[in-house]
């Protein structure tokens, strides 16, 4: 029997923080258009994961940091300073520390963030995009789209469990991993400029690990600078901090976050042996603390994650190289759009949960401006309808985060 075809005005492919932001500015924005939500996994959120049940709250094991101000939250929330119902008013959020210790030449030498940062308390960024964003989209899970043919209109969505689709336009949020592992094939092929674009792109191996003690020896927040000095490390971050910090807990647990170069050596490790590598370092700078308090650990390995494939994108400040963000904007004939957190909706702050919202928002303002009769987007990023203009440009943060060298920082280290 012939699969049917389920026929919709927008497709959207990935129900990470750019694809829910889309879709919830579609069903909110009074736009009566079609549209439904593939994704890949059997559960919302992307890198936006949470871990239960490890501690006495819950820990974020993709993004975690809030990298502005947590009136933020409104913003994806689209709630006006004096609603009374947003996101801010019912989330708690606490200051991150402002300077970190690093270990080098067998003393602690503290170092000043560049900017402040903000952590969820007894919260995650899972639940937010859950709560806030989620309720009420349609959302297909268990739907891994193999092939998009782009060759005419109505676009042709295919998954892999054989369900079809069609749609008028398709903003693709898949991660960037995704799009240079060719998992989706698109007909006809992707022109040079845009594959070239996405060839660009680093997608940086990622772990986090999370480590329960006793009783707690270490830091707030701290790194060894010979992490950094390892043949061929050239790009990436390792760093340890107290992930309960501002958490109503008894819990003692420290997270240590490794991406890029620093993160290569651990990929092909069991979980014990990665307990066992920390726990030797930590034991050489803490008197031998580390190991006798250890309790258990947990580790996730975002190279592991079969539609992820990576922690997130690094570019290098190279003009040519930001430049694909640039031809990432552009879309394929109208149709079909791309967003995440790889794609800031201006500027070029990649790698955040806020942008890959507001890349959501904006990928989407512009189908709304094709359906509405508006002008063709081409090349030019900023088109948007009145409806969505406020939501995708007001709420364009423009920001370098951090400044220990990591993608946040304009990326080559970065606290997510």
């Amino acid at each position: 029997m012939a699969a049917t075809t389920e026929s919709l005005d927008v497709i959207i492919i990935g129900a990470g923080a750019a694809g829910l932001t889309a879709a919830f500015d579609f069903h909110y924005t009074p736009s009566n258009l079609s549209h439904k939500v593939l994704e890949a996994s059997s559960k919302l959120g992307g890198r936006l994961q949470k871990l239960t049940g490890f501690a006495d709250f819950p820990i974020d094991v993709g993004g975690e940091w809030i990298h502005e101000p947590p009136t933020v939250l409104d913003d994806i929330y689209d709630a006006d300073s004096s609603d009374p119902e947003k996101p801010t008013s019912d989330i708690e959020t606490t200051a991150y520390v402002k300077t970190y210790d690093e270990w080098d030449d067998n003393e602690w030498v503290t170092q000043a963030f560049d900017s402040q940062d903000f952590k969820f308390v007894n919260y995650t960024w899972f639940d937010y995009f859950d709560e806030w964003i989620a309720p009420s989209l349609n959302i297909e899970y268990d739907c891994a789209v193999t092939r998009l043919d782009w060759s005419a209109s109505p676009v042709q969505v295919e998954c892999a469990n054989g369900k079809q689709f069609t749609a008028q336009h398709v903003i693709v949020t898949a991660s960037m991993g995704v799009l240079q592992k060719d998992d989706i094939q698109f007909v006809p092929a992707l022109p040079a400029d845009i594959q070239s674009a996405i060839n660009t792109y680093w997608m940086m191996s990622g772990l986090k690990v999370f480590m329960k003690f006793e009783e707690r020896f270490y830091r707030e927040a701290f790194e060894f600078a010979s992490d950094f000095q390892r043949d061929g490390y050239e790009k990436g971050e390792r760093y340890f901090y107290n992930v309960a910090y501002g958490q109503t807990t008894e819990n003692n647990v420290l997270g240590v976050f490794q991406v890029g170069d620093p993160a290569t050596r651990f990929l092909t490790m069991t979980d014990q042996e990665i307990y066992d590598d920390i726990l030797q370092q930590l034991d050489g700078v803490y008197d031998g603390q580390a190991t006798p308090n250890f309790v258990e650990g947990f580790v996730q390995n975002w190279n592991e994650q079969l539609f992820v494939k990576g922690a997130y994108t690094d570019l290098s400040d190279d003009d040519d190289e930001l430049n694909g963000i640039e031809v990432m904007r552009q879309s394929l004939d109208d149709r079909v759009f791309f967003a995440g957190e790889a794609i800031p909706a201006s500027g070029y702050e990649y790698g955040f949960a806020h942008e890959a919202a507001f890349s959501g928002r904006a990928a989407a303002a512009k189908v709304v401006t094709l359906l509405k009769g508006g002008e063709p987007s081409g090349s030019d990023s900023n088109t948007t309808s009145s409806a969505f203009s406020a939501r995708a440009m007001s709420t364009s943060i423009q920001h370098c985060l951090l400044s220990f060298g990591l993608l946040a920082l304009c990326l080559t280290r970065k606290l997510h």
